[in-house]
């Protein structure tokens, strides 16, 4: 799940910061780092001047020297295109198991997550994302803890479902971080407030959802892990963060394509605001990949 690692980098802090916090990973079976700087061509009518091609040379091999003593494979790549295309083939033809990226970078971070390209992404790619908010990175660096934080990632994760198909995919993809400390699993469904008409309908959508929280823990149990169900009636993105923090959870994992609620916390603004307003790590994984085999 995190043996092939690709990182979207603008030489910023923010980036660097994401660098480092990637070097924790090798607790947890990192093989391969892939460095990719992209300079958007949009709007651009000349090619990049080679005297800037070898500034960027340099800041590459820089950051990869940052990786250097763990003894794992790191490619760095600067190319001229078009970001979440360049981003998604890069992504394929490394085989990467995870992109790894600060939700609140700048430049071409801040492009990738929070605008049109993290809509693309979300929607188009076959590799899972994991977002963390550059404040979280500011304050575990500050205890120097980067490293720490990322091999204690997995610890408990906190899983938001509507039971539609993709959700159901996405609670398969829990398997793969098995053997990577995962502690408990946070299975989370919350009735959108607004969606009830009446009490009764209120009941019988309570009894239903309740039944079907209780099958998903049990096979969860019998594969051997610790589980807890959550049901709430209420607003989506208020329930999702205030359960990821009084739960403490360490990662909020989300599938991307899924339908109804799903559509709406994932795909839509509620989705972003997870990332922008959150303080947990969120681990968005794509409809299409959750039944692929993990590559580590």
């Amino acid at each position: 799940m995190v043996g092939r690692v690709l990182i979207p980098i603008d030489f910023s802090a923010e980036t660097d910061k994401i660098l480092r916090f990637t070097r924790g990973f090798k607790k947890l079976g990192l093989e391969k780092v892939v460095l990719v700087h992209i300079i958007d061509v949009r709007g651009v009518e000349y090619p990049v001047a080679s005297s800037r091609n070898k500034k960027i040379q340099t800041k590459l091999k820089e950051r990869k020297e940052i990786f250097d003593d763990l003894g794992i494979e790191v490619k760095t790549f600067a190319m001229e295109g078009i970001p979440h295309e360049e981003i998604l083939s890069m992504a394929e033809e490394e085989n990467i198991s995870l992109i790894v990226a600060c939700s609140h970078g700048k430049r071409l971070i801040e492009e990738l997550l929070l605008g049109s390209v993290s809509e693309r992404i979300g929607r188009e790619a076959k590799t899972p994302v994991l977002l963390i908010k550059e404040e979280v990175l500011d304050e575990m660096e500050k205890k120097g803890q980067l490293e720490n934080f990322a091999a204690d990632i997995f610890r408990k994760v906190v899983i938001p479902t509507d039971f539609s198909e993709c959700s159901e995919k996405a609670l398969e993809y829990v398997h793969k971080l098995k053997n990577k400390g995962i502690e408990e699993v946070v299975i989370l469904h919350v009735i959108d407030t607004k969606r009830l008409e009446t009490e009764k309908e209120k009941e019988e959508l309570e009894r239903i959802c309740k039944e079907r929280l209780k099958k998903i823990k049990k096979r969860l149990v019998d594969d051997g892990f610790n589980v807890k169900t959550i049901l709430k009636i209420s607003n989506p993105l208020h329930e999702i963060i205030e359960i990821s923090e009084k739960e403490n959870v360490s990662l909020i994992l989300m599938g991307s394509h899924g339908k109804s609620l799903v559509t709406e916390w994932l795909v839509g603004t509620v989705s972003l605001d997870v990332v922008r307003i959150g303080e947990k790590p969120a681990l968005v994984v794509h409809e299409k990949d959750v039944c692929l085999e993990s590559n580590s």
